[in-house]
């Protein structure tokens, strides 16, 4: 099997910054688009206590329903530049570190950071490993809650 083409590898990274920038604008079709049938993402650490609706790993059809929630409960959403990007040298991976910050509907403010894992299959996102600060998601769930 022959390395991957330089163009190859850019691809991997383009669907990864596509999933950040649909994500931010809250669209479905185009995050969908970019996701495998069976798609499996995992919401990290796993000691993390998740709201009893946020069965885990997520599927397609969850993951979708998550960020369309998330664009229902908050104003505004959105990823800063990344401050780390590796890619596995097969092309398969791509983990990426960011933070982003975001105001809910009724004004609590979000802040958090992020270690992504994507990982890749016949030009699809199969995989994501999100790794989230703790005590800032659940300081969110708990003001959307209240809200």
């Amino acid at each position: 099997m022959s390395a991957p083409s330089h163009s190859e590898s850019l691809t991997q990274l383009d669907l990864a910054h596509s999933w950040f920038e649909f994500v931010e604008k809250g669209d479905m079709d185009g995050l969908a688009s970019l996701l495998s049938d069976n798609l499996t993402h995992h919401l990290l650490p796993a000691s993390m206590e998740l709201p009893e609706a946020m069965e885990h790993p997520f599927g397609k059809k969850r993951h979708l329903n998550v960020y369309q929630n998330m664009k229902r409960t908050m104003d505004s959403y959105n990823f800063h530049p990344p401050e780390d990007v590796i890619q596995s040298a097969d092309s398969n991976t791509v983990v990426i570190h960011r933070t982003g910050n975001g105001v809910t509907k009724k004004g609590y403010a979000y802040h958090n950071e992020y270690i992504f894992i994507f990982k890749f299959e016949g030009g699809k996102i199969v995989s994501i490993k999100e790794f989230i600060d703790v005590k800032a998601f659940e300081g969110v769930v708990a003001a959307t809650k209240r809200q």
